[in-house]
């Protein structure tokens, strides 16, 4: 999954005909270091966001918030996730006592059955 960050990066290189590496260069940066960072938007220092945005010609705030909206985005994806294995965690459970139950039934079905066949003299 792309951040925000990433994204809004890509469109300005894209829009001045740079490359990655000329970018990364522009702000400071190694080229392998910027991907790292764009993919884990958290990581970057307020310093590199501030030299991100000079060179974007956005303001801080604006370069920050495309970091928070990615944070954002995968920490509900996440909760979803969590949320989603507690849901399954609890219908199986559910699914568990209903077997068991079962089989406790149909033995002591299987177990009165062969008490009155025993009972009646049949063998």
């Amino acid at each position: 999954m792309k951040s925000a960050i990433e994204i809004r990066i890509k469109e300005y290189i894209e829009a001045q005909g740079l490359t990655n590496r000329r970018f990364a260069k522009d702000v400071g940066m190694g080229e392998s270091t910027l991907y790292k960072k764009w993919r884990e938007p958290q990581s970057f220092t307020e310093f590199e966001l501030r030299r991100i945005a000079n060179v974007l010609g956005i303001s801080y705030e604006q370069v920050n918030a495309l970091c928070v909206e990615v944070k954002n985005r995968d920490s509900i994806h996440a909760e979803q996730q969590i949320e989603s294995v507690k849901g399954f965690h609890g219908r199986s459970g559910i699914l568990l006592v209903i077997v068991v139950l079962g089989v406790v039934l149909l033995s002591v079905v299987l177990h009165l059955l062969s008490e009155i066949r025993l009972a009646s003299g049949e063998p």
